[in-house]
């Protein structure tokens, strides 16, 4: 009977110190003036809501980009060799999700690339015949070494036949205001 006791001492006990250091107080820090003091406030349901509406905005937030990450975006395309192959991708994707959450069609002119941001308006001239056309990155890709755009199909018979498959292309951004990383 004793250890049983003691058992249910010890649990208990437990118990009281897990619960008490759940309720404990949390230090906030606030800048007063130019001084820094500490501030120390107990955790509230209504602070915790108050915490959680915060990062719901700072989420939606980091889905549209400030002109500092259009920069980064135009900074990228300077320091990246942005030439290489270009080829399409169609039929059997038509209809289903890209991964930017958009339908794909065939009959847009859209891309696929694997880091520039969503929304991203480039423009892929053909570096043989120097015909361009204006895309939209909506998805990732093209996986394939060698490749650095997807186009659709209506996008890609701008610059060159279909039947021809793969062209030497050079990418341009063109216009990245309306970037965005996740899905909308």
């Amino acid at each position: 009977m004793n250890i049983r006791k003691f058992n249910l001492i010890l649990i208990t006990l437990i118990l009281v110190i897990l619960t008490g250091c759940s309720s404990a107080p949390t230090e906030k820090a606030s800048i007063n003036s130019s001084t820094q003091t500490k501030k120390t406030t107990k955790n509230s349901s209504t602070e915790i809501r108050k915490t959680s509406k915060k990062s719901s905005a700072s989420t939606k937030k980091a889905t549209k980009p400030s002109s500092a990450s259009a920069k980064k975006t135009k900074e990228y395309s300077k320091k990246h060799a942005l030439t290489g192959k270009a080829s399409w991708y169609g039929k059997k994707f038509h209809g289903r999700l890209t991964a930017s959450g958009e339908r794909y069609s065939v009959e847009k002119f859209t891309a696929a690339h694997k880091t520039l941001p969503f929304g991203t308006v480039v423009r892929v001239t053909n570096t043989i015949t120097n015909k361009s056309v204006d895309v939209k990155i909506n998805d990732r890709g093209p996986y394939i070494k060698g490749r650095i755009i997807d186009l659709s199909p209506t996008a890609f018979n701008q610059i060159a036949r279909v039947k021809q498959g793969v062209i030497p292309v050079k990418v341009t951004i063109i216009d990245d205001s309306n970037t965005f990383r996740y899905k909308h």
